[in-house]
């Protein structure tokens, strides 16, 4: 995998990751169809960012630790509790090791 390849996966993983929906109001009868758009939407974001996560990890931008706790915490919908059980550490510890890997990926350059 090639450094431009990184470069374009990084760009598309900071759109994602800082993304949301605009807010629209709806009739009572559009809720339904709106509602399962959004869950298709949120399916293919996760799936993309999952994959590029791996990239990240294959190019060692972030190690086996930190794209754990990513891939779990975007892709699984883990919380902060269940990820501190599994290394034996803090919730906020997790926290901030989230947040140096997203702090990694940004800054790759």
């Amino acid at each position: 995998m090639n450094k431009n390849r990184i470069k374009q996966y990084k760009k598309e993983f900071v759109q994602l990751f800082t993304a949301s929906l605009p807010k629209i109001t709806l009739e009572e009868s559009q809720v339904k169809s709106h509602l399962e758009k959004k869950q298709v939407v949120n399916k293919m974001i996760r799936n993309k960012l999952k994959f590029r996560l791996k990239a990240f990890f294959d190019f060692g931008i972030i190690n086996g630790r930190e794209h754990y706790i990513l891939s779990n915490r975007f892709y699984n919908g883990a919380t902060l509790e269940e990820l501190a059980k599994n290394f034996n550490i803090t919730r906020e510890r997790v926290r901030q090791l989230e947040e140096i890997a997203i702090k990694k990926i940004k800054e790759f350059k």
